[in-house]
């Protein structure tokens, strides 16, 4: 429920790695509203803004190349040195009451030799705060946070020494 008690979101999670949303407007009449398609992918609930004008949801969605659409598993040992850019999430904002959806990819820097259990555990669940009315705060799988200004730009990279 946002904290304004207008808007309330109800999470969708087909317990086969799909998450989603439908979102209700509660006041001034109950009306649904939308939502965020179920998708692969696994995330915690979305979060709202402190005014309730943004929600979000950060949702750990594969292990993509950017700007390739290749997996990064396909990468896997094709030598030392090489290192490309995973995209390994994504972050869904909803702006209200417009309802306009802004999306960037969550990435990270990696070597294509990084053995597959430095990042197949990778989540998101309770990894999404806000700080402000109009930033929110990604938590990486490592610790690191990353503050983002409302609407994103498009891609999203953290930085991770490995």
């Amino acid at each position: 429920m946002s904290p304004d008690e207008r808007y309330l979101a109800l999470v969708i999670d087909s317990g086969r790695s799909e998450h989603g949303y439908e979102l209700f407007q509660m006041q001034p009449t109950f009306a649904h509203i939308g939502g965020l398609a179920p998708a692969a992918g696994k995330a915690s609930a979305p979060v709202f803004s402190p005014r309730g004008d943004w929600v979000v949801s950060f949702v750990a969605d594969g292990f993509r190349v950017r700007g390739t659409g290749g997996h990064f598993t396909d990468l896997f040992a094709k030598g030392p040195g090489v290192r490309v850019m995973l995209d390994w999430a994504r972050l869904h904002v909803l702006h209200l009451p417009d309802g306009v959806w802004h999306g960037a990819d969550v990435g990270v820097e990696m070597p294509v030799s990084a053995y597959p259990h430095e990042y197949m555990d990778w989540g998101t669940e309770g990894a999404v705060r806000f700080s402000a009315d109009d930033v929110v705060v990604l938590r990486m799988p490592w610790q690191a946070e990353v503050a983002v200004p409302l609407p994103p730009p498009a891609v999203i990279t953290a930085d991770r020494r490995i």
